[in-house]
């Protein structure tokens, strides 16, 4: 049975919509004037006691019993219809109103006849690539952007900043390098690499169906080898990847079985139901073989290029040689290294540009893909912009100042509010506009403290008995102003909030949560510390319970998006003055905070997130311990991964959210918003995360005024990898 309907009417709910449908064992119950029914097999529909029977054109909501041998229910045959591609009329990018790049579904619609850049055209009638019509799958993906500016330009540079190795993410959520995605506004799942996609009706069964004619940016196929190569050579391979993703796996700990169908069709079955899956597969948890999270963990590889480093292909002995002329230490390591385009630009990928200098250099460039799968309504092969050179700019400040010179296309990522005047006062001269998008209820600037600190015989115990004390975490949680963070860094932006701010549905638990332990209170602060029994010693500064001195260390990521370091020396200013807490901050480049987090050696640390409810199954990292990246728990989250790791919370609190969302996962969306708001309610009563402001712009996009076909009025987001989730290979410029 296909899924697409329940979770196309279910994820509005992500926008606090009222839902018009309900999800019963698969299935779902409509009165339409046209319509072919179909009797579901007797085993799935005892599953349902009750339906909603939905008149969809005028919006009446009836419950009533049925005897449940006797359903007559509208099978689900695919989760979206052509309609639903065509749902706001052309032209809204002038009215500021919500507008973007929408797929055409309706397959009747789609262009029967080719067009191609003149640059490619010139590579075909040369004899060094085939005809456009050989290059492209036998349905592309065909993009519309009527809403915006319409059919492009071929041509442009899209000049933009990245900060080093470590800024891989940077090319990643242009590249959208998924298996299947999202809209724009995050409500519907769409077809994507797969022209199609299908679950049974208890979401234990997942189908996929490829684009027959497909190729890697080489020419070569891509079929369901290459998924199947991952499977077995990959995932199911302790050497490459001993540490199992955790998408591959059910909530239980139980492995998806892949299987090929044929050449263009496979599917991925599980032990019990797995309601999010399909979410997942979606977003950034399984964005492909262009981003991969972890590395190796992609879902598909190309094999005819990859088998090369394998010990399965070339024996152990070749790819270990392999491997240490290559300075590693293994053949399993050097593997996931040649797995990675954005390190390694000899791997064909399938993204819409291909890398020709990587982020190991002074600048990255990516060229049109010949073979990219998509057109535009007209049948031009997109991308529309010829490449892509990103610059190097290890200092965000000078980053900052580029941008307000107006030396990049496009570029949101690393911008800094304290830059907002300048690009203000200089959007003429740079010959630009500036963009806000934001991401409910997510705060830039977020304090976690780490439950797991000195449990395992790494770091101070004493200090980690504190931080799992919630007391103690709520203590440092109201003994600072938020306030002229709010002012200092955000420069009035926004407003100071929990992890449980509103509005944000669906999980947002009640409006009672959304300041709990997240306001300016000196005095309950001190009794709370004074009632853990932690007295000030003669400098001023709290001792720990010992008598030894309390001296928390919080790292701060430098260069990158906001101002971590400034806002840590408000809050060290504060915690001395207010609550007589010492504390030291240790500014940190991005890549040894990941390996400090993956050694449970950060006492404290600072990131953004803790408080969106779009990730809170989709992309948990920051909302529970749920894997390394989890401040809150890094040893749990791990441990939640893979059970040989560290060990079980030490947490009751942090364990009762993992048992939670392990339940929750098993469900659809509509039946796990109670379980979603119950994770986030304990986050909040028990301080997992100290937040700051909330409401602020999440990327501040500077984007120069030849730019077409960018988006407004649609969300920033994680799990789609903005600004990948505005389909950037249908940007072009008007020059």
């Amino acid at each position: 049975m296909s899924i697409l309907n329940p979770y196309r009417m279910i994820t509005v709910l992500l926008l606090a919509f009222a839902a018009i449908s309900i999800a019963c064992g698969g299935t779902e119950v409509v009165t339409e004037k046209v319509v072919q029914t179909v009797v579901v097999e007797k085993e799935v529909v005892k599953e349902v006691e009750k339906i909603k029977e939905v008149e969809v054109e005028k919006v009446v909501i009836q419950e009533k019993e049925v005897p449940v041998d006797k359903i007559v229910t509208k099978e689900v045959v695919t989760k979206y219809t052509p309609e639903e591609g065509e749902e706001k009329a052309s032209g809204q990018a002038a009215t500021g109103e919500v507008a973007y790049t929408r797929q055409v579904l309706d397959k009747s619609k789609h262009p029967t006849s080719y067009g191609e850049s003149p640059d490619l055209a010139a590579k075909v009638k040369s004899g060094d690539l085939p005809p456009v019509e050989d290059r492209l799958p036998k349905n592309p993906m065909v993009l519309d952007s009527s809403d915006l500016d319409g059919v492009g330009k071929y041509g442009g540079t899209w000049k933009r900043a990245f900060t080093g190795p470590a800024d891989e993410q940077n090319i990643e959520r242009i590249s959208k390098n998924h298996m299947i995605f999202w809209n724009s506004q995050m409500t519907e799942l769409r077809p994507h690499i797969a022209e199609d996609f299908e679950s049974n009706a208890d979401a234990t069964k997942f189908t996929f169906k490829l684009r027959e004619g497909m190729k890697w940016s080489d020419g070569e196929p891509f079929t369901t080898a290459d998924v199947m190569f991952w499977y077995e050579h990959i995932l199911l391979d302790d050497n490459v990847l001993p540490a199992k993703p955790g998408y591959s796996k059910t909530a239980n700990g139980e492995m998806g079985v892949w299987k090929a169908v044929d050449d263009y069709t496979y599917t991925v079955e599980f032990s019990e139901p797995y309601g999010v899956y399909l979410e997942l597969v979606s977003g950034l948890s399984v964005a492909g073989h262009l981003t991969q999270f972890p590395v190796c963990g992609g879902g598909f590889s190309p094999k005819h290029y990859m088998s090369q480093f394998h010990a399965a292909f070339v024996g152990e002995e070749e790819a270990n040689k392999l491997a240490k002329d290559a300075g590693y230490d293994n053949w399993g390591t050097h593997f996931c290294a040649k797995n990675n385009p954005v390190k390694n630009v000899d791997s064909p990928v399938t993204t819409a540009w291909m890398p020709i200098k990587g982020f190991n250099e002074e600048e990255s460039v990516w060229e049109r893909n010949p073979y990219y799968w998509a057109v535009d309504a007209e049948g031009n092969q997109l991308p529309y912009l010829d490449k892509i050179v990103l610059s190097l700019a290890e200092d965000v400040e000078v980053l900052g100042l580029r941008v307000v010179a107006g030396e990049f296309d496009i570029q949101g990522r690393h911008v800094k509010p304290d830059k907002l005047p300048l690009l203000r006062e200089n959007e003429e001269k740079g010959g630009y506009r500036v963009q806000f998008t934001s991401a409910a209820g997510s705060s830039a600037i977020t304090v976690y403290p780490n439950q797991d600190y000195g449990a395992h015989g790494e770091g101070d115990k004493e200090i980690g008995d504190l931080l799992r004390e919630a007391d103690f975490r709520r203590a440092l949680s109201i003994g600072f102003d938020r306030e002229q963070i709010r002012e200092a860094i955000f420069l009035g932006m926004g407003r100071s909030a929990s992890a449980c701010a509103i509005p944000d549905e669906p999980y947002a638990p009640g409006p009672e949560y959304d300041q709990m332990w997240s306001t300016l209170d000196v005095a309950k602060a001190n009794e709370l510390l004074d009632g853990l029994g932690l007295k000030e010693g003669s400098d001023g500064f709290r001792t720990k319970p010992s008598g030894d001195p309390l001296v928390l260390d919080v790292i701060a990521v430098t260069g990158a998006f906001t101002d971590s370091v400034g806002a840590a020396e408000l809050i060290k200013k504060d915690w001395a003055d207010n609550i007589g807490i010492n504390l030291k901050i240790t500014p940190t480049e991005r890549s040894l905070r990941e390996t400090r987090l993956k050694n449970n050696e950060a006492m404290l640390s600072i990131w953004g997130g803790g408080g969106a409810s779009e990730p809170l199954f989709l992309f948990p990292n920051h909302d529970l311990a749920f894997n390394w990246e989890s401040g809150m728990g890094p040893a749990s989250g791990q441990w939640f991964q893979d059970s040989s790791v560290f060990g079980p919370p030490l947490s009751a609190s942090i364990a009762k959210q993992q048992e939670l969302w392990r339940q929750g996962a098993a469900l659809p969306r509509s039946e796990r918003i109670d379980i979603g708001k119950e994770i986030r309610k304990i986050a909040c009563e028990e301080v997992h995360a100290i937040t700051t402001i909330t409401e602020t712009p999440a990327w501040i996009f500077v984007i120069k005024n030849y730019v077409r076909n960018f988006p407004t009025g649609v969300p920033f987001t994680t799990v789609g990898q903005t600004p990948g989730s505005f389909y950037t290979e249908a940007f072009w410029f008007d020059q």
